[in-house]
């Protein structure tokens, strides 16, 4: 018989916990069909994407210090929310996308290195920035700067403060007053106020008289009367569009209908950008890439491929010739107001070739003939063209032989042009050697805006020049004894 055997049972803290634990009961989970689960993550995104929407902000954060590109900087006036975020939108978005077009040699954006480090010695000027960007950074959420109280205020002291100023005659026509006249004037264009724009433009005339004219012999003086120049050209313009008789219709344009100042962007570009540009020939595109052409441009260049299009009907019906004759008046009539204001060089010269190449469409398409009417137009391409000179960038280069070809064969189908038209081509032939040779050039004017029939004016135009350079004595010129009609911001 076995001998009984004594069981110890030995408790431990972790067995008596184990064995007195409280078992909670574990809610039943739903079970999600996948494509339930799928729509849920679907909305979830559509959410977040509406969200980012919603709360995205032009000014970038820098990568060191959040919003601030200096955190340590002092502005001459109290520094409030709107006002530090007025001051990163203009370092970061009206200076890059507006000053890069009042660019000098040793100043790529004169915006910058110029106007900023001066608007922060002058509260006055400043604050009419922080104004000007205001309004600019509400206009681009589509939202009235009238009814904002940041811009109101803003606005109410820089018009007290200037009052004060104009006071005082050592102080009535320095550049601080004349640059915080010039942004005021700048905001009545985004407004679209004539009226108040029309008593700045006076007054800025006023104090160009008493101070006298701006020579340009330092690079702040330059951008100064470049300013000026600028403006004075833009009001001109739309002051003489304002004094067109209303009985006369007038289609408006994108850009005549829009109150933009050129736009200059950096990449990465939108996606409308990018889907603008893809759409336009090769040589428009590599140079819109480059960031020389504004914003306005490319959407010009895009409206005007798609009115070429029409033209490669091979009989083209009469309503068609009906609604392409207008657009390629109002195509022509936002050219000159775009020329009016300050842009690029290469951008300035593509906008004459443009008005050029419309010429040569009208003749094509619409048999109207360049006869005297158009001296003071054809004159003016002329000039431009002579002064232009070469440059040495690939995409810009290319575009230059572009708008060169489109000048002097519109000048060669002129019934009445100016008496240096020769020299247009012959200047052409001598600085570009891609001019050489036709077979070279048409290569490269393929690339942009192109045709059979524009092919054969151009080849034409540019076989009489080869002619001419090789019996120079059988040509004279021709001449031009007749009545025109000379009519200043008029385009034709």
């Amino acid at each position: 018989m076995p001998e009984p055997v004594l069981a110890l049972s030995i408790t431990t803290p972790q067995s008596w916990a184990k064995r007195h634990t409280v078992k909670h009961r574990r809610p039943k989970r739903n079970v999600l069909h996948p494509n339930q689960l799928k729509f849920k993550i679907q909305g979830s995104k559509q959410q977040l994407l509406q969200m980012a929407l919603a709360k995205q902000s032009p000014i970038r954060k820098s990568p060191t210090n959040g919003l601030q590109l200096d955190p340590f900087q002092t502005y001459p006036i109290p520094t409030t929310t709107c006002v530090a975020n007025m001051a990163q939108y203009f370092m970061q978005v009206w200076g890059p996308q507006h000053g890069r077009a009042f660019a000098f040699d040793g100043y790529p954006n004169p915006y910058l290195s110029l106007l900023w480090p001066f608007a922060l010695q002058s509260d006055l000027y400043f604050e009419g920035l922080i104004a000007l960007c205001r309004a600019t950074s509400l206009a681009s959420q589509g939202r009235s700067a009238r009814e904002d109280n940041a811009f109101a205020f803003h606005r109410g002291n820089v018009m007290t403060k200037l009052r004060a100023r104009l006071q005082n005659p050592q102080e009535c026509a320095d550049d601080t007053t004349i640059l915080t006249v010039a942004t005021l004037g700048t905001i009545d264009y985004i407004l679209g106020d004539h009226t108040a724009a029309t008593a700045h433009v006076s007054g800025m005339r006023q104090m160009i008289k008493i101070r006298g004219v701006i020579n340009p012999t330092t690079p702040w003086e330059r951008l100064l009367q470049a300013n000026v120049a600028a403006y004075e050209s833009l009001w001109s313009f739309l002051f003489a569009a304002d004094s067109m008789s209303d009985d006369t219709p007038r289609q408006s344009g994108q850009l005549v209908q829009n109150a933009e100042l050129p736009i200059y962007m950096t990449h990465p570009f939108k996606p409308e950008v990018c889907e603008m540009l893809s759409k336009l020939p090769q040589g428009f595109c590599d140079i819109g890439l480059t960031g020389v052409l504004s914003l306005q441009m490319i959407r010009l260049l895009s409206e005007l491929t798609s009115l070429i299009a029409r033209f490669s009907v091979p009989f083209m019906e009469e309503h068609v010739e009906m609604t392409s004759r207008p657009k390629m008046q109002t195509t022509l009539e936002d050219l000159h107001r775009l020329s009016t204001l300050q842009t690029t060089q290469t951008e300035r010269f593509l906008s004459h070739g443009l008005v050029a190449f419309c010429y040569l469409l009208r003749f094509i398409h619409f048999q109207d003939k360049l006869t005297g009417f158009y001296e003071t137009a054809l004159k003016a391409l002329t000039t431009v063209a002579l002064r232009q000179t070469p440059t040495h960038r690939a995409p810009d280069r290319r575009c230059h032989l572009w708008a060169n070809m489109m000048i002097a064969t519109a000048l060669q189908n002129g019934q009445h042009p100016p008496p240096a038209w020769k020299s247009v081509m012959q200047q052409f032939l001598d600085k570009y050697y891609e001019a050489r040779q036709w077979k070279k050039l048409e290569k490269e004017l393929k690339t942009f805006f192109w045709g059979e029939k524009v092919s054969e004016l151009c080849k034409e135009a540019y076989d009489e020049a080869v002619k001419r350079n090789e019996k120079p004595e059988a040509t004279e010129e021709r001449p031009s004894h007749h009545s025109t009609m000379a009519i200043r911001n008029v385009i034709l």
